[in-house]
């Protein structure tokens, strides 16, 4: 039953394409274009593209005219950026995961000044060394930081920690 709906409803074959300000009116002029003899079709046709003309002529002049800024302005800047040909392009995101877990790593490193802090941090920078190195390119510790894993590292610091890398 249900497909039986579909066939029915959904129109199957060859979308027209679409003409701006075609109308029954140039449906008309397009039928008598062309069954007229060889002769007649450059004026049919000359008739049919002024037709058109004037159409789009009519429909360009009510866009501009009812453009109103004292009612809506946001209407009035999409009718012009239509006009114009301008679009408001999504601007590429200059965050990546790798940027974040550099932050991360940068704010997880031991800050303090004494001698036993810096070699905890000096082997376990070894150790991370050591472990990306001896692992073969597929692995994941050579690739690039997937959103789980940077969500697992955010899950890991403390709350209420500045964002940020900090000079102290």
């Amino acid at each position: 039953m249900l497909n039986s709906a579909a066939k029915a409803s959904i129109p199957q074959g060859r979308r027209k394409s679409y003409i701006p300000c075609w109308d029954s009116e140039c449906d008309a002029a397009f039928q008598a274009y062309n069954t007229a003899s060889i002769k007649e079709k450059p004026s049919k046709s000359d008739h049919l593209m002024h037709m058109l003309e004037e159409k789009r002529q009519a429909r360009w002049e009510e866009i501009v005219t009812s453009i109103d800024f004292t009612h809506s302005s946001r209407k009035a800047w999409s009718t012009i950026n239509h006009l114009s040909g301008q679009s408001s392009k999504p601007k590429p995101c200059l965050v990546t995961a790798n940027s974040i877990t550099s932050v991360l790593v940068e704010n997880g490193k031991w800050r303090d000044k004494n001698i036993d802090s810096k070699r905890h941090t000096y082997e376990v920078n070894r150790g991370i060394r050591e472990a990306t190195a001896s692992q073969p390119a597929s692995s994941g510790l050579s690739g690039p930081v997937t959103l789980e894993q940077l969500m697992d590292a955010i899950l890991c610091l403390k709350n209420s920690k500045a964002p940020g890398i900090r000079a102290f």
